[in-house]
């Protein structure tokens, strides 16, 4: 039996444009994309936008799940630009089946250029969290 890839993501509305192509790059790049098994935390996705998810994953031989977040964690914390998601990422555990026991999770706005597979792979040594750092643009100009 093939091990299930999980990969997590979280958007509004207004990122579900991003959360696509980066659900697409992934899929595309992907050796096994019947596999993989995507879940995207919905914070308040029009049902067109959804369908249309739906439809561009489905069509690449993947499953997509939408997952209600519990907002009443983060209704007192300044959310700036971005939102109550940045915030659901400190409680992803508690929107994922507890059957789900390793998750990638990606940012909706990033382009995968390889096959997850390789990172899913990857041996992080019990560690229960492993991260890269959020470089600024500034910072990003000089790679």
């Amino acid at each position: 039996m093939t091990e299930t890839i999980n990969v997590l993501a979280s958007c509004d509305d207004n990122y579900t444009q991003h959360v696509g192509v980066m659900f697409i790059s992934l899929l595309e790049n992907a050796s096994a994309p019947e596999n993989i098994q995507l879940y995207l935390i919905d914070n308040d996705i029009s049902d067109n936008n959804k369908s249309l998810l739906s439809n561009a994953v489905s069509m690449r031989g993947a499953s997509i799940s939408f997952l209600a977040p519990d907002v009443s964690h983060y209704e007192n914390v300044p959310s700036f630009r971005y939102g109550l998601a940045a915030y659901q990422r400190l409680s992803l555990g508690e929107y994922l089946p507890s059957s789900v026991s390793k998750v990638v999770y990606l940012d909706a706005d990033t382009v995968v250029l390889g096959d997850i597979a390789e990172l899913w792979a990857t041996s992080f040594d019990n560690h229960p969290l492993c991260a890269v750092e959020n470089l600024s643009p500034k910072a990003s100009e000089s790679l």
